[in-house]
């Protein structure tokens, strides 16, 4: 269970960081564009 809420932590936190950066947000909006699937 620990590893799950790890693993869920580090998303959200993955998340919350590409909506605060615009330079992620531009990076994974110009990845999902040219149709790569981004983790």
């Amino acid at each position: 269970m620990a590893c799950f809420t790890d693993i869920f932590s580090n998303i959200v936190t993955r998340i919350y960081t590409w909506k605060n950066s615009s330079r992620h947000c531009n990076y994974f909006l110009t990845m999902k564009r040219n149709g790569v699937r981004v983790p």
